[in-house]
Formats: structure tokens, sequence, C-alpha cells
């Protein structure tokens, strides 16, 4: 009995081991860079942001039909850099008492394209039912291009669409893992064994690389993005397929021009465009062209040049974005609210002007 004992003993101490290691610095609640990446949380990096969500009062179009306002400053169609559970700079828009927000609830979209999207409800019957002055289009830089690709111009989403998905549409979470044996155990180790020879571990979707300077608040040079943004690249760097985009937004600006409403493009800059030049080893890597290309080409619309709005501010603020995610930390999202805010106050102030 005592050998039997022993022996599960001697079996079992390298998985608990495995399990008390990666319990303790494993996140599954923290950034998406973190738990794609296996990057153990050894630091407490967001208690800096405790406090900071903001409080503006935003409605989702799907709830619009309960609500007595049927007129709005903005409707904002975008991807997860405009849903970060008050992190967003939608939320900080909207803290803005002079500006009321309507957003498009994401799970509605088609295919997750905000752009395919803003053509179905140029073609329905919503923006009939409700006004707004302006629509903010946003979406990150890895996926703009692409989601320039095939667009279906002709297609419409109407009220009673949005209800029936409404109805549709059930809240899943997460299934809970079996922690003891999950792949985990194995992967997050060997991971971050592998870290020491490879940026992304040769096998994990995110990148850890040096930087030439601290830009985030933590004692380290040292910077976290995205496998896709990446592989993105090749694609958003052909000037061709950047024209046909901005052919696209010229298109759509114009035919809500038509209906009496301006369009603001709003791309969000990968993680790794954004920081490019800090890298320490940036000749290994391709450099993203996309903010340099579109911002030559002529527009119909109201554009906001986030990557340079935010380097700008790289110098002097740290944490524009997060350290262990892909998205706008509160400083970046708030930055971005004060320029969108800025915008429409002008836009506005030279509508008056004009008449």
């Amino acid at each position: 009995m005592k050998r039997f004992l022993l022996k599960s003993i001697v079996f079992l101490l390298p998985i608990f081991i495995l399990f008390l290691f990666t319990k303790i610095f494993y996140s599954t609640y923290k950034g998406d860079l973190f738990r794609l990446g296996y990057i153990p949380d050894i630091t407490d990096y967001r208690h800096i942001f405790e406090g900071e969500r903001a409080k503006g009062r935003v409605i989702s179009i799907s709830d619009v039909s309960n609500s007595s306002q049927k007129k709005f400053t903005a409707l904002v169609i975008g991807d997860s850099f405009s849903k970060q559970s008050g992190f967003d700079y939608v939320s900080f828009l909207a803290e803005n008492d002079t500006i009321s927000i309507l957003s498009y609830d994401r799970f509605l979209q088609d295919k997750s394209n905000p752009i395919q999207t803003l053509y179905g409800l140029i073609n329905g019957d919503i923006l009939d039912a409700v006004k707004v002055e302006y629509v903010v289009l946003q979406s990150v830089e890895r996926h703009f291009v692409k989601r320039g690709e095939g667009l279906e111009s002709g297609e419409a989403i109407n009220y009673a669409s949005i209800k029936k998905l409404k109805a549709q549409h059930v809240k899943k979470g997460e299934a809970t893992a079996d922690e003891l044996f999950s792949d985990r155990l194995v992967k997050f180790p060997l991971y971050n064994f592998f870290r020491l020879f490879d940026d992304n571990a040769f096998y994990t979707q995110t990148y850890q690389v040096e930087t030439t300077e601290r830009l985030f608040s933590l004692d380290r040079k040292s910077l976290l993005f995205y496998e896709q943004d990446i592989e993105s690249v090749k694609v958003n760097n052909e000037i061709k397929a950047i024209l046909e985009l901005n052919k696209e937004l010229n298109n759509i600006a114009m035919l809500l021009n038509e209906r009496g409403v301006q369009l603001i493009v709003l791309p969000s800059p990968d993680k790794y465009s954004f920081y490019y030049d800090y890298i320490v080893n940036k000749e290994d890597y391709p450099k993203p062209m996309f903010f340099e290309h579109i911002r030559s080409m002529p527009k119909d619309y109201i554009y906001i040049d986030t990557k340079k709005l935010l380097g700008d501010e790289i110098r002097k603020k740290k944490d524009i974005y997060f350290y262990d995610d892909t998205h706008w930390s509160p400083i970046g999202s708030r930055l971005v609210a004060k320029e969108l805010s800025k915008v429409i106050r002008n836009q506005s102030e030279k509508s008056l002007a004009d008449l």
C-alpha cells in the first residue's frame, strides 16, 4: 500500500506542480494577448485602470424601439474597439452632455463586417425611423481592407429583421474547462520556455518583442501584439486594395449625404502597426503602410487619423493601448473620444455658419 501511495505521489506531483503554476500565473480574465500567448501574469498591471470605466449612456439599436428618444447625434457601427465594457471611446464620447449615441449591436452584424452592416442600414427603414446627424464607422486596421471586398451594396436591414435577430440571440457563456486535465497545463510552461528562443514561442498567436522605450506602466521595454497584425500587412499594404476600400467609403458617404447624414471613418491601428517604430528588431518584420497610403487619398467623408492622433501622444503618455491586450486603454479611448467630440462640434459650427 505504501509503495502504491508513493508511486501515486511521484506520478501526480508533476501534474499538481504544473496545475499550481498555471493556476497562479495564467490569466483567463485579463488581456486577450495574455490568454492567446500563454503569457504569465506576474504583475497586477490592470489595477492602474480601476475606476476608469466611462459612465456615458449609449443606447443599442436593438433597444431603441423601447426608448422615447428617436434623434441622436451619432450612430456608431464598429468592432470590438467600439465595445470594451466601458473602456471604449463610444462610452467616453457619450459622457459629453451635448452628444447622444446610438450603437449598433455587434451580434446583429453580418459576418462582423461593419461596412456591410452600414450598407444594409442605408437600404433599410431604420434610418427613416431614427434620425442621426453622423454615422461613425470604425474598423480595426487588420480587417479593414478585407471588409471592403465583395460587399453587397443592395442588401437591406430593417427593423423587423433586427427584432427577429434580437429575439433569437442567446448569450452563450464559455464552457468551463476541466482545469486539472486542460491542455494549458502543458502549453503554459512549454510555450514560456519556447519564448526564450522565438518571439511567438513558435506556435502561439501572441508575439513578444523588445522595444527601444518603456511604452507601458511596467518596468520593462516590451511589446505584445497579435499574430494577425503581421499576417494582414501584405494585403493592407496594397495600394490598389486600399483605393477600392476608399472608393466604397466615398460611395457610402454619398448615400448617407442624400439622407442628410455625414460619415465619419475611424480606423483603429493594429497594436503592431501603432508601435512598429519602437520595435528593436523591426527589420525582421514587414512595415505596415495602410495609414500612410489612405492618408493621401481623396475623401468625401470625415476621416479621423487615429494613428497620427495617438502617435503624437506616445512620448507624453504610457499605456495608450493595454499592455496585455490588443485594444486601446482608457487613455487611448479618451483621446479618440475627445477628437470625435471636437470634430462633431466643428462640423456643427460650420453647418450653422453656412445657414
